[in-house]
C-alpha cells in the first residue's frame, strides 16, 4: 500500500474512496428555506454555486498602468510549445481515467499520443500566437463535493470542475513556462499555490519562529485570517492595487 501511494496515488485514493462508502448526493437537498428533489437538485446547487462565484471585471487601462515593467521583466517575451513538451503531457495522463464535455477521453489521447502529439502542438501554438483560448476548453463538468457537516445542505459543498484534457494540458505547459522565471521574485514565506509548498510547510516555518522567539524571551504575536471563498471571489483590481502600493 505504501508502495503505491507514491508510485500511483490515484489508486491510493480510489481505494480511501470505496473504503469510506458512498458519498452520493442525498435525493433531498435544500438552500436555506428552498428545498429540491430530482431533477431540481443540479439547479440548486448551480445557484448557489453561481451565487458565490463573482464575475472577474474587466482590468481597467488606469489599473493596468499599475502594473510596472520590471514586475514581468523576467518572463519570456514569446511562447513557443514544443512537441517534446506535448508529448510528455499525453504521458501524463497514462493514469487518468474519464472524459470531459468536450467528450475527448484521456485514454484516447494516451493511447493515440505518438500520432496526436505534432497536431495538438500545432494548436496550442495557433491559440498562443492569435491570443485566443478556445471556448471549448472553458466549459466543464462540475461535480459537487461534501466538505462537513449535513450533506442535504448545499453550502457544505464545493464545486470540482472536470476541464477538457487538452485545455488541461495547455495550461499546464505554460505555467511551467512562466512559473520557472517566477520562482526566485516570489517570497519565501509563501506556501500557497506553490510547487513543493503547502500547509504542512508553513507550519513547520511558524513552529520554528516560535521556537526561536521563545528560546530568546521575545513576545510572539499570532493573528489568523481566512477569506470566504476567496478563489472564487477575488478582485484582480484589488490585486493589482496591493501589488503596486507594495
Amino acid at each position: 500500500m505504501q508502495e503505491q501511494l507514491c508510485n500511483n496515488p490515484r489508486s491510493f485514493w480510489d481505494y480511501a474512496r470505496k473504503a469510506q462508502g458512498s458519498q452520493n448526493i442525498p435525493e433531498k437537498v435544500h438552500l436555506d428555506s428552498i428545498s429540491a428533489s430530482g431533477d431540481q437538485v443540479s439547479d440548486l446547487f448551480a445557484s448557489y454555486f453561481s451565487s458565490v462565484y463573482v464575475k472577474i471585471r474587466v482590468i481597467s487601462d488606469s489599473q493596468f498602468n499599475l502594473i510596472t515593467t520590471e514586475q514581468f521583466s523576467v518572463l519570456p517575451s514569446s511562447i513557443t510549445i514544443t512537441p517534446d513538451e506535448v508529448s510528455a503531457a499525453l504521458e501524463s495522463l497514462a493514469t487518468t481515467r474519464g472524459s470531459r464535455p468536450d467528450g475527448i477521453s484521456a485514454i484516447f489521447l494516451y493511447r493515440c499520443r505518438n500520432h496526436l502529439t505534432l497536431p495538438i502542438c500545432s494548436i496550442f501554438n495557433k491559440s498562443l500566437a492569435e491570443g485566443i483560448f478556445p471556448s471549448v476548453w472553458k466549459c466543464s463538468r462540475v461535480t459537487p463535493i461534501l466538505k462537513s457537516g449535513d450533506p442535504t445542505d448545499v453550502t457544505n459543498y464545493r464545486p470540482i470542475s472536470g476541464l477538457p484534457f487538452l485545455g488541461k494540458m495547455f495550461e499546464s505547459i505554460v505555467l511551467k513556462r512562466i512559473q520557472r522565471p517566477l520562482l526566485s521574485t516570489i517570497s519565501v514565506d509563501q506556501h500557497g499555490f506553490f510547487p513543493g509548498r503547502s500547509t504542512s510547510t508553513s507550519a513547520i516555518d511558524f513552529v520554528s519562529f516560535v521556537h526561536d522567539a521563545f528560546s530568546a524571551r521575545r513576545q510572539v504575536d499570532v493573528v489568523y485570517t481566512d477569506f470566504s471563498k476567496a478563489f472564487d471571489s477575488i478582485d484582480h483590481n484589488t490585486l493589482i492595487y496591493i501589488s503596486w502600493i507594495g
